[in-house]
């Protein structure tokens, strides 16, 4: 396109809109119809038709028709589009105006007042309805929100005959519209003062009545000063919780007057103060007055001798909401009813009068529905005095064992309710548990004294023949005593373990007078058969209770070292562990498991370990391992745990596939491993398999071990005939090994030969066959080629 063409958003070609292009350039001002000229646009109008305040010219001063209008366009959002509230009619005069709407609203200034406001004028053409602007009547009404205020205060696009509450109308939980309450609308503020009835009013309301109509202590004023029945009374409503609605307690009854009193009940007492004698104190009055028959403080509370709580203290010490006539809660430290009895249960006299409560019904009665809990009516360590002083119960004893704290008389008493039944008992393991924070030595210190009465046994004292060690004091008896047989003792801290759990004068045999005295090693091992390090220690001797240190496993010369985690046992053993028998034993291939896979650890020349009596003795490196993997390598290189006497090959050595023993073949072993048995011997136990040491005659010969090489078939002069990998015993027989001569070929050798070569016998120089000889080779097995016709005497193949 030239420059300054209008854009073509649908990217058509020229023809497509100039319809009559020729020679000149006026060809070009014929153009095609609107709807052509709009071909695939839908939207993005102002890029040719510019905007409603200015109108676009393109080249050769085109103009095509632009948005400036008279009366003006209505304003819009910068960046809206034409399309937004137009539909796309692209013909003459098909472009024209706009049903405004909700959604197109969405496209126009947010001040209604932009457009609406009176003697507004823009181009609106046939739309419908017309512009509305301010009406005359808003004008006129004295309303600042009508004369001046914006019209969405009031009104909005979905429905403009609708409204919005103006500023500070009262709320309309029930979301009604406006003619619902305000049965009279017409032009005027006035008009609008017209209301439905109350029942009317609340449509839709059942609760969250202060809203509109304010609490007890302030009323509500609305717009234009209209306010609703107000919660100010005369006497005062009664007080309420923060936040209560009226309808937590009152019915809702919407009609002139309906909204009366309510009766008071436990559930709407949960809406008041929690301290009742914010209401029923003397003298107090609540709406409606003597109407509401408001209960008080009772005369026969205030006057003498009633107690301080009756006379100033809360209602609630004791009455509840539930049985107001009843009082079932108790006074001030009254002592505790967990059986949550009423009075007269207890209080067999005469109720109407305070000394009437001193009358007290049985002890089991008084008990009723009671099983624990005793301390907190009869106290601990000291007893306890409860309200107006005339019914303290029983105390326990000045002088009981030491156990209240966090302990309850049940907890070893059973329940005996009658006057001296409670007494003594038996201490055992189980009533001991109640007791367990506290140090034995509390009740059982020799010369302590506890009420126990008839308890039998009676109370058990340190006693006089506890004189040594452990057993003096300040020591406490659990270090060797339990609860669960006073007899039976648990070990001192520090004591060796006693795996078997042997009673003490198993091994102490002079307990309990001296702990000195042991029993034979034997005993001492009752029940032992294992785990020997927990009392012997490994590398470092263990020490115990009283500087005790048994026989330990440091040794000199040292034990040959051992796994970690290994046990004696594993290697040693002992059916008497009388002294001395818990000696050297003699190594096999499974307590070789116990030690390291390193052999020389132990067993290098020069080493030295503890071994007693043990045979054969600790084996080291020989004196005559003077060369390789002898003398620098480890016993694993060659030998075994299972005879140490055989031996492994070592790395490199030819293979050894009868698997004989060294000497069979070195017979100057172990001090000389050159020395060789015969061939016959060397060859022992084998018939095949030759290629395996000697090679095959067309493959570099072997080296083995310390440069050792068999007879090797590659080393033939003249050469071996080929014959690839063919087993030597296919030709040659393998019995005896003194000589390895030639063989005669026959017929089933060739076989074997060719099947395993492929290839045919070449001729030596020099090499003459008869022809007869070739004849017959030709015609037997064709394999044998291009051998001269003038073969001189014979040479075999």
């Amino acid at each position: 396109m030239p420059s300054g063409h209008m854009p073509t958003p649908g990217t058509k070609t020229c023809s497509v809109c100039h319809t009559a292009i020729g020679a000149t350039e006026a060809s070009y001002a014929t153009l095609a119809s609107v709807a052509v000229l709009h071909t695939g646009v839908s939207g993005n109008c102002g890029q040719c038709h510019g905007a409603t305040v200015a109108a676009l010219t393109w080249y050769n001063n085109y103009t095509p028709k632009d948005a400036v209008l008279a009366p003006a366009h209505i304003p819009y959002i910068s960046g809206s589009d034409c399309s937004s509230c137009h539909a796309a009619n692209y013909v003459t005069g098909g472009f024209g105006p706009t049903t405004m709407s909700a959604a197109k609203h969405a496209f126009v200034p947010t001040a209604c007042a932009s457009c609406h406001e009176a003697g507004k004028t823009f181009y609106m053409g046939a739309s419908t309805p017309a512009l509305q602007g301010r009406p005359a009547s808003h004008i006129s009404s004295g309303n600042p929100q009508e004369v001046s205020g914006d019209c969405s205060g009031c009104h909005n696009t979905t429905d403009w005959t609708t409204t919005a509450k103006p500023p500070n109308h009262m709320p309309t939980p029930g979301t009604q519209t406006c003619s619902v309450c305000h049965t009279a609308i017409g032009s005027t503020a006035a008009s609008y003062a017209t209301l439905a009835s109350v029942a009317v009013l609340h449509t839709g309301i059942t609760g969250n009545c202060s809203q509109c109509h304010g609490n007890y202590t302030a009323a509500l004023t609305w717009y234009n000063n209209y306010t609703p029945k107000d919660a100010i009374l005369t006497p005062a409503h009664i007080p309420y919780l923060t936040g209560t609605d009226c309808s937590s307690c009152h019915t809702s009854k919407f009609v002139a007057g309906g909204f009366s009193g309510t009766t008071m009940s436990a559930a709407k007492h949960a809406f008041v103060p929690t301290t009742c004698d914010t209401c029923h104190d003397t003298g107090k009055n609540f709406y409606p007055g003597a109407g509401l028959n408001l209960q008080t403080r009772p005369p026969t509370h205030v006057s003498a001798p009633n107690p301080a709580s009756q006379a100033a203290g809360d209602c609630s010490l004791c009455h509840n909401t539930t049985v107001w006539t009843t009082p079932t809660t108790l006074p001030n430290n009254h002592m505790p009813i967990p059986g949550t009895q009423t009075c007269s249960v207890c209080h067999v006299g005469n109720l109407s009068t305070t000394a009437g409560y001193a009358t007290m019904a049985t002890i089991p009665v008084l008990h009723t529905g009671i099983t624990t809990g005793c301390a907190q009516c009869h106290g601990g360590a000291a007893p306890l005095t409860f309200y107006n002083n005339n019914d303290n119960p029983k105390a326990a004893p000045a002088n009981h064992i030491p156990s209240f704290t966090n302990n309850d008389c049940s907890a070893c008493h059973k329940a005996n309710y009658v006057a001296g039944g409670f007494g003594p008992m038996n201490m055992t393991q189980a009533t001991h548990a109640n007791v367990s924070t506290m140090a034995c030595k509390t009740c059982h210190e020799a010369g302590l004294s506890f009420y126990m009465g008839a308890a039998s046994p009676g109370l058990q004292g340190r006693p006089a023949d506890h004189t040594l060690g452990q057993m003096v004091a300040p020591n406490d008896c659990a270090i060797c005593h339990t609860t669960a047989n006073w007899n039976s003792t648990t070990m001192p801290a520090g004591h060796m373990p006693n795996p078997a759990n042997t009673a003490c004068n198993t091994c102490h045999i002079n307990a309990p007078n001296s702990f000195v005295g042991l029993a034979a090693n034997s005993v001492l091992h009752t029940g032992i058969a294992g785990n020997c390090g927990l009392c012997h220690g490994g590398t470092a001797a263990l020490t115990w209770y009283n500087n005790f240190t048994p026989k330990a496993a440091v040794l000199t010369p040292s034990h040959i070292p051992y796994l970690s985690g290994t046990d004696c046992a594993s290697c040693h053993t002992s059916s008497t562990y009388a002294v001395g028998t818990f000696g050297p034993m003699n190594m096999t291939q499974a307590k070789h498991a116990f030690v390291t896979t390193n052999c020389v650890t132990c067993h290098e020349k020069g080493k030295s370990f503890y071994m007693g009596a043990a045979n054969p003795a600790l084996q080291g490196r020989p004196a005559d391992h003077t060369s390789g993997t002898m003398l620098t390598g480890d016993c694993g290189g060659c030998h075994t745990t299972a005879n140490w006497n055989s031996g492994s090959l070592p790395a490199g050595h030819m293979p050894n596939p009868a698997n004989q023993a060294c000497n069979v073949c070195h017979t100057a072993a172990p001090a000389n491993y050159t020395t060789l048995a015969s061939n016959a011997v060397l060859h022992t136990g084998i018939s095949s398999s030759c290629i395996t040491c000697h090679g095959a005659p067309n493959a570099t010969k072997p080296v083995f071990a310390n440069n050792f090489t068999p007879k090797a078939a590659s080393g033939l002069a003249p050469v071996h005939i080929p014959s690839a990998a063919t087993p030597c015993e296919n030709c040659h027989t393998a019995t005896v090994f003194t000589a390895f001569s030639g063989t005669t070929m026959s017929s089933a050798k060739h076989t074997q030969l060719l099947a395993h070569t492929g290839v045919t016998c070449g001729r030596p120089s020099g090499m003459r066959v008869p022809r007869l000889a070739k004849a017959r080779l030709l015609n037997r097995s064709r394999y044998f080629t291009g051998i001269a016709e003038d073969m001189s005497p014979s040479w075999g193949c």
